[in-house]
């Protein structure tokens, strides 16, 4: 018989994750941010996750693409070095994916093994920070990979990796065990 892997605590529960235009255009107009490109980041502000890097260099660039916003939600020991400028986990990567966006992540082989650069998300070289910034500028005008990258993106997590698809295969695992 083949091998058979299961990775363990990665999934999304799309029961969850429900896509509401309706709410989203109502938070983006209380927001003041309707004729926007969101750029977002939701999660721990710890330095290894790169924030602090990636915001000093976003905003670099950030007023010479004016449809563009940077968006920020989370808390930790690099909040207050970004707040204090005046800038004007792999279970988020299925989260975000389940609510069909695509992100722009680096290509860290737990990352690459699940995202399909340019088709469910962007990938970049893991530590380069130039090219991060880089993708980001590359394609926020080009709203139609976004919506194409977000669609497949949510397919993949319909198709693949649901929680139930984790209980699947162990169920299938204890069966072939059994036998």
């Amino acid at each position: 018989s083949g091998s058979f892997r299961i990775d363990e605590g990665t999934g999304a529960d799309l029961d969850k994750f429900i896509i509401d235009e309706a709410s989203g255009a109502a938070l983006r107009s209380k927001l003041g941010i309707e004729d926007k490109i969101v750029l977002g980041y939701v999660g721990a502000f710890v330095h290894w996750h790169g924030i602090d890097w990636f915001v000093d260099l976003a905003c670099q660039r950030l007023k010479e693409t004016p449809e563009l916003v940077l968006l920020l939600v989370g808390d930790g020991v690099a909040f207050e070095g970004i707040k204090n400028k005046d800038y004007g986990s792999p279970m988020k990567l299925f989260e975000f994916m389940a609510m069909g966006k695509g992100m722009i992540a680096p290509d860290f082989s737990p990352i690459a093994e699940v995202v399909q650069d340019n088709e469910t998300s962007w990938l970049f070289p893991a530590g380069d920070r130039q090219a991060c910034i880089d993708k980001v500028f590359a394609i926020v005008n080009d709203k139609k990979a976004h919506k194409t990258v977000g669609l497949n993106a949510r397919a993949y997590i319909e198709r693949e990796r649901q929680w139930k698809h984790n209980a699947e295969q162990l169920l299938s695992l204890v069966q072939r065990d059994i036998n």
